[in-house]
């Protein structure tokens, strides 16, 4: 019984870990479309014009440096904290 208890609750666990992070990569994915987006309007192409692969492909690199900044800035707040903590601790 207890472990049936413990099985349940590893797998809501899971199952939060994974809707979590669905919703992390869809804001993610949404934002990087809305970049690329508006970096090809600025150079004065229309979307339509892209080859989809090719608008994939840069998709696909906006997301990687929208993670890479989310994690720095992730970083940055964690170490701040950590100052804060040794400086009023």
């Amino acid at each position: 019984m207890a472990n049936n208890f413990i099985d349940k609750s590893l797998n809501t666990l899971s199952d939060l870990s994974n809707s979590i992070t669905g919703k992390y990569d869809k804001h993610i994915k949404k934002k990087a479309i809305e970049q690329v987006d508006e970096n090809i309007i600025k150079i004065g192409l229309k979307i339509d014009d892209i080859d989809s692969d090719d608008y994939e492909a840069m998709i696909s690199e906006e997301m990687i440096k929208i993670k890479e900044e989310y994690s720095s800035n992730t970083a940055k707040v964690g170490l701040s904290l950590l100052g804060l903590d040794l400086l009023f601790g």
